[in-house]
C-alpha cells in the first residue's frame, strides 16, 4: 500500500512537471506571437507613412528638374532622384523579406503554442484523491487564470495572423493590373474588358511612339533614320509645322499615319488629330468633364501642360 501511494504521488509530480512546462511554453509562444505581430503591423504602418513621404519628395524633385533654369542642374536633379530611387527599391526589397520573416516567425510560434496548449490540456486529467487536499482550489484556480489567458493570446494570434494575410496580401501597393505601357487604361472598372484581338501586340507598339519617351517610356525608338537634331526656327529636321488652336505642352502620340496632341485652358479642353505626312488637321474633338466628376477641376502644375 506505501509503495502503491509513493507510485502514484511520483506520477502526479511528473504530470504536473509536464503540465506547467506545456503551460510555460504556451505562454512564451502566445506572446512571442503577439509580439511578432504587433512589430508587423507597426512595420506596415511605418511603412506606409515613409511610402507617402518619399513619393512627395520624389515629387518635389522631378518639379525642381523641370524648372532647372540650365543643363548643369536638371543633370545634377536627375541624378538625385535616379540615386534615391535606386535607395527606394533596395528599401523596398528588404523590406519584403523582413515581412516574409516576420510571417514565418508569426506562423512558427503560433503552431508552437497550440502545440504546448494541446499538450498542457492532455496533462490535466482528474485524478483520484484519496484525501482533501488545502492547495485544490488554488490549484484549480490557477489553472482557470491559465486557461482564460491561454484563449485570449490564441484568440489575438489568430488576429494576428489574418492581419499579416492581408498585409502579405495587399500590395503593391496595392491591387489593380495595372495596363501594359501603350495601352489604353480603363477608367471607372466598369466598362467590360475588349477581346485580346484589339490590342496590339508589342511588336506594334514598338513601332509607334504612344506615350511620352516612346514605348515603354524608355527613349529608344525602333527606327535608325530618325533625325538628331532640330531647329524650329530654320526648320531643320523637321517635317511641318502646324498651328494648334489651344495651348497645351504635352508628349504626342504618334501611331501610323497619325498625330494626336492635346490643347486646354481653364474652360475648354480638346484633342486634335493630324496628318503625319502633311501636317492637315483631320478632326478635333471637345473633351467633356466625365459625370459624377468633381466640379472644379484639381490643382495642377503650370509646366504640365
Amino acid at each position: 500500500m506505501s509503495a502503491s501511494a509513493a507510485t502514484t504521488s511520483s506520477g502526479d509530480a511528473r504530470a504536473r512537471a509536464r503540465f506547467h512546462a506545456a503551460a510555460a511554453s504556451a505562454a512564451v509562444a502566445g506572446l512571442f506571437t503577439l509580439f511578432v505581430c504587433g512589430f508587423l503591423a507597426a512595420a506596415h504602418v511605418r511603412t506606409r507613412t515613409l511610402e507617402f513621404h518619399e513619393s512627395e519628395e520624389l515629387a518635389a524633385l522631378r518639379a525642381a528638374m523641370l524648372k532647372a533654369p540650365d543643363a548643369a542642374s536638371a543633370a545634377h536633379l536627375k541624378e538625385t532622384i535616379r540615386r534615391r530611387d535606386l535607395r527606394l527599391r533596395e528599401d523596398y526589397f528588404a523590406r519584403e523579406g523582413f515581412t516574409r520573416t516576420g510571417g514565418y516567425l508569426l506562423l512558427g510560434g503560433a503552431a508552437v503554442f497550440v502545440i504546448a496548449l494541446a499538450q498542457a490540456a492532455s496533462c490535466r486529467r482528474r485524478l483520484p484523491m484519496p484525501r482533501p487536499d488545502p492547495e485544490a482550489a488554488e490549484r484549480a484556480a490557477r489553472s482557470r487564470r491559465l486557461a482564460r489567458v491561454a484563449v485570449a493570446s490564441l484568440a489575438l494570434a489568430i488576429g494576428g495572423a489574418g492581419i499579416l494575410a492581408g498585409v502579405l496580401w495587399t500590395g503593391e501597393p496595392a491591387g489593380a493590373a495595372k495596363p501594359a505601357p501603350g495601352e489604353p487604361a480603363q477608367a471607372g472598372g466598369g466598362a467590360p474588358p475588349a477581346a485580346a484581338g484589339d490590342f496590339p501586340t508589342p511588336e506594334e507598339i514598338a513601332k509607334q511612339w504612344p506615350r511620352f519617351r516612346g514605348p515603354g517610356g524608355l527613349g529608344i525608338s525602333a527606327y535608325t533614320d530618325v533625325p538628331d537634331a532640330w531647329n524650329g526656327p530654320t526648320g531643320e529636321g523637321i517635317l511641318w509645322k502646324a498651328p494648334v488652336p489651344l495651348p497645351g505642352e504635352n508628349s504626342p502620340v504618334v501611331w501610323g499615319d497619325r498625330v494626336f496632341v492635346t490643347g486646354a485652358t481653364e474652360k475648354n479642353r480638346e484633342v486634335y488629330c493630324f496628318d503625319a505626312a502633311t501636317g492637315r488637321m483631320l478632326w478635333q474633338k471637345p473633351v467633356e468633364t466625365p459625370e459624377g466628376s468633381a466640379a472644379e477641376p484639381p490643382e495642377i502644375l503650370e509646366d504640365t501642360g
